[in-house]
């Protein structure tokens, strides 16, 4: 998602995770519990259109989350409702969105855009 880290992250059914991992240094391979529930919705043949895209959308969404924590961040403190104080942390699309780019992949048609856009609407 940034022009400088060009990172890519990916998921990937877990049986092919350990050749995945071997095919970029840059490569983020997902290893979530929650993508081998909608694949097997998304891959299903009794899935119909409204599910496909119900659990397409899922899965792109947590693409996209992911892809966005491995953005570089900037310690910051916050003052909680309850007067103390939180040490977190802001990602580059709070501090310096313009510093962050999404590249959209045409033949893909634009899937992931929606969902970048989403989670980081000045992107």
């Amino acid at each position: 998602l940034t022009c400088s880290l060009q990172r890519i992250a990916a998921f990937v059914p877990l049986q092919h995770i350990t050749m995945a991992t071997s095919l970029h240094p840059n490569l983020t391979v997902m290893k979530s519990r929650a993508f081998d529930t909608l694949f097997t919705k998304i891959r299903d043949v009794e899935t119909n259109s409204g599910d496909f895209v119900h659990y397409s959308k899922r899965a792109m969404r947590l693409l996209a989350e992911e892809a966005a924590a491995h953005l570089p961040t900037s310690p910051q403190a916050v003052t909680t409702p309850t007067n103390a104080i939180y040490n977190g942390h802001l990602s580059i699309l709070d501090t310096n969105p313009d510093g962050v780019c999404a590249v959209s992949i045409v033949r893909a048609g634009d899937s992931l855009l929606e969902c970048v856009r989403e989670i980081a609407p000045s992107v």
